[in-house]
């Protein structure tokens, strides 16, 4: 449920101009498929599973979040957030559709505050919300029966909502922290895992990138601004990887390019840090080759697989 990317994204060069040489600490990225980050079919423990239902579900949810979720198909999935009406992140998740309605696998951590939001919309719909107990989050590296590819991004394996008794709970701490290193690595990037609720835009954590917005359904709560920074070209804030030669200082840690702060820190495994950037400024910073850090760390840093933006030299900085 994927829409085109726009033609061109902060960070591109105009046309005509010279491909500039990269800075020393822009590397290619790492390689995702290491076999230490392999996993079984494993239960994330760190999600939950929650229902929408009723004659009214599809069309409820639909005009509330970024998804396209009346254009899926039972069995289908799909990155999506919900936004507050300025077009940050509140609550992010993959939902499915299946025949009686919907599923949302999303952080245990924030569910109850979802369900309330939900309520609050809800009015006089026919819909009706509810934690599934007996359904769990589960996600293999390779094919597994009930199983799908992951929405945000094929190197994930496989997962979707299966019933707690139909998988083993194995060893489901070496699994998932198996499947984290695997996320990061891929810089798949997860609220509250790695940014606060309520700081981030869509465009911010790659929603836009990853398919978990649709630029052409009808609105939704924050559409906008997603819109307006998807059509002016206003995104200045990225995700990127950084690495180091060691471990990585904890979530929250600036990311410094010479003495100035061009990002944060999300969580890293491995020496890997999933973090989020101003793309503008390390353009800038990369024409003087300025030392990049996080922490005391000297890292260097390379794109998602995924990104249509880029490090450019050209991009223009922002007064704000």
């Amino acid at each position: 449920m994927q829409d085109a990317p726009p033609e061109t994204e902060t960070g591109d060069r105009s046309p005509g101009e010279p491909q500039r040489a990269a800075p020393s600490w822009l590397t290619e990225p790492p390689n995702n498929s290491a076999p230490e980050t392999e996993f079984g079919p494993t239960l994330l423990t760190s999600r939950t599973v929650l229902s929408v239902r009723g004659a009214e579900a599809v069309t409820f949810l639909d005009g509330l979040v970024t998804a396209p979720v009346a254009a899926m198909a039972p069995g289908e999935g799909s990155w999506a957030a919900l936004l507050s009406p300025q077009g940050k992140v509140l609550f992010e998740f993959i939902v499915y559709r299946d025949d009686d309605g919907l599923l949302i696998d999303m952080a245990a951590s924030v569910a109850v505050g979802l369900m309330q939001r939900l309520s609050l919309y809800k009015l006089r719909a026919d819909v009706t919300l509810a934690v599934e107990q007996d359904l769990a989050v589960v996600v293999a590296s390779g094919a597994y029966p009930g199983l799908e590819p992951d929405a945000r991004h094929a190197g994930l394996g496989y997962r979707g909502c299966l019933a707690r008794s139909d998988v083993g709970d194995g060893d489901a701490d070496a699994g998932e922290r198996a499947y984290e290193r695997r996320r990061i690595s891929l810089l798949v990037p997860e609220v509250p895992a790695d940014f606060d609720a309520g700081v981030v835009f869509a465009h911010d954590i790659g929603l836009d990138q990853l398919g978990g917005v649709s630029f052409s359904k009808g609105c939704y709560v924050g559409q906008e601004v997603v819109s307006r920074m998807r059509h002016r070209g206003t995104a200045r804030r990225r995700i990127v990887g950084v690495r180091a030669a060691g471990e990585l200082p904890a979530r929250g840690a600036d990311l410094l390019l010479g003495d100035k702060t061009v990002g944060t820190l999300g969580r890293s495994a491995d020496g890997v840090g999933l973090t989020l950037a101003r793309i503008d400024r390390l353009a800038k910073g990369a024409e003087n080759n300025l030392p990049l850090k996080v922490g005391d760390a000297d890292v260097t840093l390379f794109l998602p697989d995924y990104a249509t933006y880029s490090l450019d030299a050209q991009a223009a900085e922002p007064t704000s």
